[in-house]
């Protein structure tokens, strides 16, 4: 009996001890000791009904689905942030009310969760909007107790002593870390519209830091982002505080085609691409032939990962659709993490194309080790060039053949590796990826 009760007087004194270096976790982090938050409630429920025909008397209810959604939550008026955070809530439910005027398209629930610890609350609100196509607004903010006080990313930042650009660090690579071919965090394993998310969230967070996600902790206080994207969906990934900083993240097949290439892959003015050209396809025969080189290419040089996939299509008459251009090229950017991706303009002069003047819009992106570009520099109606992107580096050039079908005008920092490519011995048996083949053939026919 002696015995059990040293070990229960043990296990007393290690969760004592537990308890203390959380309230101390929680006095270094925010500066007090901690607030329990599970004695707190900061929303509050209210009649829907009631509250939209007061707040807008001269919007159309009708296609509010008030038995789904019978109530909308609000932050409690005595919290500190409470008009700034509702004040934000009505603005989304003034723009729901706009959008659910035109008809069949209805409001079926809008929810909360929320993520306690310690003296923090994070409330993450969801707006469910069914009809012509779904939609999902979400968003989640970040409570201080005991005033209820609104915590911001820099507030956040700040506390956890990162800069800003530490702050873009962590988030590459808590993407890239919960975000890859052979990860869990994302099903159905790597494609091109994964590919397309993840160097969308990485162009983000570079060009507009830490307005593009919000910051919380979860129930466990972990650090997380929330990022949200209209036409991906929402995500939490978890930050992942890295050891040391890694200011070099090579390619590492970018490494083996530049040393073998008798280029230095190391210096500062090392190339930022390199681009061949695989050939003309004008039909899935042809297709599969050009599809075949780069994968044996990647096998060549044991690279465990299918190559991206960049593309556009142009409509035609019944509703038909076809490759916007017959031209492939294989590019391998410097960097693991660099962003490749298609822009055109319609009807655009070919001058203004090359000084990469105007307003461009941006086709979905892809980020990886290669990547495989299907384009003609000038389409029927549309004029083409490309984008690389890498932390605070951008780069803007067009892909131009002369009549040899050799590339031509490259920027300084792009090198050619088309006769590298082209030169080496490939294995008489060939194969190539079949969910790029299944994608693209659709667009050319079998022939």
């Amino acid at each position: 009996m002696k015995h059990i009760f040293g070990h229960k007087l043990w296990y007393s004194l290690l969760l004592l001890l537990a308890i203390l270096l959380s309230n101390l976790a929680g006095i270094l982090l925010f500066g007090k000791e901690t607030v329990l938050a599970e004695s707190f409630t900061i929303i509050e429920e209210v009649d829907a009904r009631d509250y939209l025909s007061k707040r807008f008397p001269k919007a159309s209810l009708d296609n509010w689905d008030f038995a789904s959604c019978p109530t909308i939550p609000l932050v409690n008026s005595k919290w500190e942030a409470a008009d700034e955070v509702n004040a934000i809530i009505e603005e989304k439910l003034e723009e729901f009310l706009r959008v659910i005027e035109v008809g069949e398209i209805y409001v079926q629930a809008i929810e909360y969760e929320e993520y306690r610890y310690g003296d923090l609350i994070a409330v993450e609100f969801t707006a469910y909007i069914y009809g012509m196509e779904y939609f999902n607004e979400n968003q989640i903010f970040q409570f201080q107790l005991p005033a209820g006080k609104l915590l911001r990313n820099e507030d956040i930042l700040k506390q956890l002593g990162f800069s800003d650009r530490s702050a873009m660090e962590v988030f590459e690579d808590s993407l890239c870390a919960n975000y890859h071919p052979k990860s869990t965090f994302n099903y159905p394993p790597m494609n091109r519209f994964s590919r397309s998310v993840l160097a969308k969230m990485i162009l983000d967070s570079w060009q507009e830091g830490n307005r593009s996600y919000n910051l919380y902790f979860n129930d466990c206080g972990k650090l997380f982002f929330h990022y949200q994207n209209p036409s991906f969906g929402v995500y939490h990934i978890e930050a992942l505080v890295p050891q040391k900083t890694v200011d070099l993240r090579l390619n590492p097949l970018y490494e083996q085609v530049a040393l073998n290439m008798d280029l230095d892959p190391y210096q500062d003015d090392a190339p930022f691409l390199l681009v061949a050209f695989l050939g003309q396809v004008n039909s899935g025969d042809e297709l599969g032939d050009v599809l075949a080189l780069p994968e044996m290419f990647l096998y060549e040089h044991e690279i465990d990962e299918a190559a991206g996939l960049l593309f556009d299509v142009e409509f035609m008459d019944y509703g038909f659709e076809r490759l916007a251009g017959n031209e492939f090229y294989f590019v391998i950017p410097r960097y693991e993490r660099q962003v490749i991706n298609i822009m055109y303009i319609e009807d655009a002069n070919p001058e203004t194309m090359k000084s990469l003047d105007g307003n461009y819009e941006v086709l979905p992106a892809t980020v990886g080790k290669c990547a495989i570009l299907a384009q003609n520099w000038r389409g029927e109606e549309r004029i083409y060039a490309n984008g690389s992107f890498y932390r605070d580096r951008e780069m803007y050039f067009a892909l131009e053949l002369n009549s040899n079908n050799e590339l031509i005008n490259l920027p300084f920092d792009i090198v050619d590796f088309s006769d590298y490519l082209h030169s080496l011995e490939l294995p008489e048996y060939t194969w190539y990826d079949m969910d790029i083949y299944d994608e693209l053939v659709a667009y050319i026919g079998m022939g």
